[in-house]
């Protein structure tokens, strides 16, 4: 009888029935299964007809527990996905609420500078070299002790008297030579051990040697390493008092301030923190121009829920119109968080208006070109932003308080003419020279100075812009990368930033300038490029 089956099945031997005279009237077997928690007992006359009974009842017992088992699966997967779909659901509500509270999240937090925590206190660590029998201090990888090579073992051997015989102690001669063959092997024994103690000592003196190489350049480094920390420390302590006094250079320790606040500001993952900024000591404004996520980039899943039939999870998302007003909501937190976190952390007063303009680098859908685009711009003035009351302001309302600027919906990228551009403060500018005033009809531009022809480029130029508000500036010849001058025009349908290059050259210009004024362009951020020149074009460079 078959009786070996695989857990939750238990079978028990088979026992004979007997009628009372004590013949075998049948046999007769027990089975248990566990998982179903059944049990029967099974008899017939013949082991083979018991045999096809034991076999077709595990068989039914086989079909139903394996039946059990795949309900139990479905709904442990159902439970599975139900937890997931509303730990998922959670987690949805969750990031659609932190796009509702950008502004709310910063006015629990302190943005004045603590000027301590970036400072460097902590000692040097490095890891330990590992060398064999170096210990190393586990917390700075500081070499500190070395393992005694272990000595020989037991004790050093002791003289041991040979054993002398009647004969030996009758004969001195054969006394004398046993002695002295004993007092050799002792001294060899003697000899080795010493040998061992020898080699122990020159392991350890070796060990000893390179613990005080290690601990040397250890001591080394640490001091290269307390020299750096202490000079960063100090260009702490300098930036602090030159951002306290405001006497940074042309205000960059007031920049690099509000730089160090506007990284530290805390966003939901979706929004990369990318920024410029510049400060004008002369009117004591703060401009940032800040780089703004795409709708496409921003979370609309609300909810999750489980699809039992299918075995997957389903996502329900806002609807268009709500992302698109959850969208331009986020916009504007970001313009009023940014200026808040500047203005209260700007314990010094070092400005007194911030402008924040607010740019996106999306798809043109009229060209299927990449164009970076200012959709909105705004100043907020210190007084004026201070005495908001932002816990309970709705922030397109308070936005448009402030006469911010930007489409009617933010959502259509909408491109708009900046308050004020932050390029007009580029510290490669220098200081402009009229050059047209003494030039004669006959005069060869070719053989001018360059310098003096970038000077007039400017000066035709200037003529164009700045009778709309625009304005040419020159570049430094040794920081210009290869920009000559720059002209900013606000016109809102012209305008923009041009980067123009002067070429006073004899000959052709070759199709390189051509692709250099182009790479210029893109490096710059710039809307146009201008290439002047006193020669000629070629037609690959046409």
């Amino acid at each position: 009888m078959n009786s070996q089956r695989d857990d939750p099945v238990r079978i028990s031997g088979v026992t004979e029935r007997l009628t009372s005279t004590g013949r075998v009237s049948g046999y007769q077997i027990e089975v248990w299964h566990d998982g179903l928690n059944e049990h029967r007992v099974l008899s017939d006359r013949d082991l083979g007809v018991l045999q096809n009974k034991l076999d077709a009842h595990l068989s039914r017992w086989d079909e139903k527990y394996q039946k059990r088992l795949e309900r139990e699966e479905r709904e442990a997967q159902r439970q599975s996905g139900l937890e997931t779909a509303e730990v998922e659901t959670a987690e949805a509500q969750a990031t659609l609420q932190a796009c509702r509270d950008i502004l709310h999240h910063t006015l629990g937090v302190d943005d004045r500078m603590d000027w301590e925590s970036l400072k460097s206190r902590e000692p040097m660590t490095r890891e330990p070299k590992g060398t064999d029998g170096i210990e190393y201090d586990q917390r700075t990888g500081r070499p500190a002790a070395y393992d005694p090579v272990p000595p020989p073992r037991g004790t050093a051997p002791v003289y041991s008297p040979p054993k002398l015989g009647l004969v030996d102690r009758l004969s001195s001669a054969r006394r004398s030579r046993k002695e002295q063959e004993a007092q050799a092997l002792h001294d060899q024994a003697l000899q080795r051990w010493q040998d061992k103690l020898d080699e122990v000592d020159r392991l350890d003196a070796a060990r000893q040697e390179t613990l005080v190489l290690e601990q040397q350049e250890w001591e080394a480094e640490e001091a290269e390493y307390k020299e750096r920390q202490e000079a960063s420390n100090a260009a702490v302590d300098a930036l602090r008092l030159s951002y306290e006094q405001w006497s940074g250079d042309d205000g960059r320790a007031i920049e690099e301030h509000a730089e160090i606040v506007l990284n530290a500001s805390e966003y939901p993952d979706w929004i990369a923190i990318d920024f410029e900024l510049g400060y004008n000591q002369e009117t004591r404004t703060m401009v940032v121009e800040y780089q703004l996520p795409l709708e496409d980039s921003m979370p609309s899943v609300k909810g999750v829920s489980y699809v039992q039939s299918r075995g997957e999870l389903k996502y329900s998302h806002i609807s268009a119109r709500d992302k698109a007003a959850l969208y331009e909501s986020v916009l504007h937190q970001v313009a009023l968080r940014t200026i808040h976190e500047l203005y209260e952390a700007d314990e010094a007063g070092a400005f007194e208006a911030v402008v924040f303009n607010g740019w996106v680098d999306s798809v043109d859908p009229a060209t299927g070109n990449r164009c970076k685009s200012c959709i909105m711009s705004v100043q907020a003035r210190r007084e004026e932003f201070l005495a908001l009351n932002l816990a309970q302001v709705e922030p397109k309302a308070c936005y448009r308080t402030l006469k911010g600027v930007s489409a009617a919906k933010l959502a259509t990228l909408t491109p708009v003419q900046p308050i004020l551009r932050l390029d007009t403060g580029d510290r490669r500018f220098v200081e402009s020279r009229d050059i047209a005033k003494d030039l004669s009809a006959d005069m060869n531009l070719a053989t001018m100075d360059w310098e003096s022809f970038e000077h007039l480029v400017r000066e035709i130029f200037e003529q164009e812009f700045v009778s709309e508000g625009g304005e040419v500036k020159v570049t430094q010849a040794s920081r210009d990368g290869g920009v000559d001058a720059i002209a900013f025009d606000p016109d809102p349908i012209r305008g923009g930033k041009y980067v123009i290059q002067a070429k006073r050259y004899t000959r052709t210009v070759g199709v390189t300038a051509v692709r250099d004024l182009y790479g210029t362009v893109l490096h710059e951020g710039a809307d146009r490029g201008i290439l002047v020149t006193t020669a000629d074009y070629g037609a690959d460079s046409v």
